[in-house]
């Protein structure tokens, strides 16, 4: 081969060494362009990409959550020593570093939860060229998947029954509460109509009921749910419309209605017995003003519906102290009754006994005082009336006794006879004299006979009283003739030293009795 021919020859290689330069370049550049714009991508991207050599050294940090995350391994750094204090982490990335299939590795790291998704890198040979971490922060996404765990975990244990229906009132979801109440299992209820346990809702109507609930929002009705028994039991609906992924939902939360209107109807009975009770019932709250008060308590006190709100110092008459006594009482005791003046609308007073107790809290603190009033009016009435016909029974027995304690008879024209029993003290000195001086006016007699046959003791008081006796009935014009003196009388009447000079005596009744009838003669 000539010169010319082997000039020709490096020409021609040159030309075309020339052209796969000019080729490469052009690829380079392409590539460079390429990864510049995977940079900016993996810049702006809300993640952060590590690279690792095959010896787990970071060749690349980039992406946005870099600047947030805060504290990350650098270029340079073995992301195995970094991450040490994450054995799940290093693990899942020593086996991307031995090739194995890719991997998704949440961690918590200084409060937020981020997920590696790491990978194997390999050429064309499939030998290992080392591994990427794609780190993405799931905090958010986490709290959001966590709260909606929360919520379904609520809703799945809530008391009260839910459910959910679709656009056709075919039952989409229903809580445990739901099956309790409703007998059926979770799939029975997922193949059924609400109009299966509340025959009172039309199924040709449901459609009707989810537009009228998507105008007017939340409805509450009351209605009855049938069971799988086929019982029926009451029940308060609250229901609102749901839009989900275009599809049109009924949410309806239902509480069973039995207890609260057995409570009700209970409740409505002793309101009637408190409100027709014959005595005041009356609640006072621990600031001391009246809430509640029956129809007795009002017609008591003169009140009609202002009664409450009244502070209870205006029912004692503005005594504030006295209801604060009771109450202190009432919290240290337990309880306090006793008498006491209410005050009338008008200013009267009215006399009342009251008990009164206190109604507590779970927590102990006093919710009301409650308070039973009964009108002592007419019992005082009563009892005065009482009184004075009692007084009336003793007056006239007290008289009656005076009389037999101090007969008066007669046993003739001029004579009259009083037999005395028992023991004489001054009272009884005073009735004898008394009855005996009206016997005498009464009969005009001139003799009276006193006959102490049945006085056992005779005292100087009592000999006094005789001789005023006689004295008295002298001055009327007549004499007493004293009978029946004992021998241990006559000696007590001696040592006493009784002057009975003024008295006529005679040792029998029936010697006096013949005496008087001799001096009529």
């Amino acid at each position: 081969m000539g010169d010319a021919e082997i000039r020709a020859a490096l020409q021609a290689e040159n030309e075309a060494l020339h052209q796969r330069m000019t080729t490469l370049e052009t690829q380079y550049q392409a590539l460079e362009q390429t990864l510049q714009r995977m940079q900016q991508a993996i810049a702006q991207a809300p993640a952060m990409v590590i690279a690792l050599d095959p010896q787990g050294i970071v060749t690349l940090v980039a992406g946005q959550i870099a600047s947030s995350m805060g504290r990350y391994p650098r270029v340079g750094q073995s992301a195995l020593e970094y991450y040490q204090s994450y054995p799940n982490l290093v693990q899942a990335l020593h086996q991307a570093l031995q090739g194995a299939t890719p991997a998704v590795c949440p961690t918590n790291q200084h409060g937020s939860i981020y997920e590696y998704h790491i990978a194997p890198l390999a050429n064309e040979q499939q030998q290992p060229l080392g591994a990427v971490a794609i780190v993405i922060d799931s905090t958010s996404r986490t709290v959001i998947t966590n709260q909606m765990l929360f919520a379904r975990y609520a809703l799945d244990n809530a008391p009260d029954t839910v459910l959910w229906g679709d656009s056709n009132g075919a039952i989409t979801y229903a809580n445990d509460a739901a099956c309790r109440e409703l007998g059926y299992t979770h799939e029975e209820l997922r193949t059924m109509h609400i109009a299966d346990i509340n025959p009172d809702i039309p199924r040709e109507t449901f459609g009707q009921m989810i537009e009228d609930m998507r105008q007017r929002g939340l409805t509450r009705m009351e209605t009855w749910h049938q069971r799988k028994d086929g019982s029926r039991f009451p029940v308060d609906v609250s229901s609102t419309y749901l839009s989900l992924d275009g599809q049109d939902y009924l949410c309806a939360f239902v509480r069973d209605m039995t207890e609260r209107q057995a409570t009700e109807a209970e409740l409505s009975i002793f309101k009637s017995v408190v409100e027709t009770a014959p005595d005041g019932v009356s609640f006072v709250s621990p600031e001391g003003i009246i809430t509640y008060g029956n129809a007795a308590m009002k017609a008591m006190l003169g009140y009609g519906s202002d009664y409450a709100g009244l502070p209870v110092a205006q029912a004692f008459g503005g005594d504030s102290e006295q209801p604060m006594r009771i109450i202190q009482h009432v919290l240290e005791h337990g309880d306090w009754q006793g008498r006491l003046t209410y005050y009338h609308k008008d200013g009267s007073p009215v006399q009342a006994h009251l008990s009164v107790f206190a109604i507590a809290r779970d927590d102990g603190s006093v919710m009301t005082f409650p308070g039973f009033v009964r009108d002592l009016s007419e019992v005082l009435q009563a009892e005065a009336e009482r009184a004075a016909l009692q007084q009336q029974i003793i007056d006239a027995q007290q008289a009656a006794l005076r009389e037999l304690s101090t007969p008066l008879l007669p046993i003739s024209d001029d004579t009259v006879v009083m037999p005395l029993v028992g023991t004489i003290d001054s009272m009884r000195a005073q009735q004898i004299m008394e009855a005996l001086l009206e016997g005498i006016a009464l009969y005009q007699t001139d003799t009276a006979i006193l006959d102490i046959t049945g006085v056992r003791v005779v005292d100087t008081q009592v000999a006094q009283a005789l001789i005023r006796t006689a004295q008295a009935v002298k001055l009327l014009g007549a004499r007493v003739v004293l009978t029946g003196i004992q021998p241990h009388l006559a000696q007590t009447l001696v040592h006493l030293g009784v002057d009975l000079g003024a008295l006529i005596t005679r040792s029998t009744l029936q010697a006096g009795i013949a005496d008087a009838l001799h001096a009529e003669r």
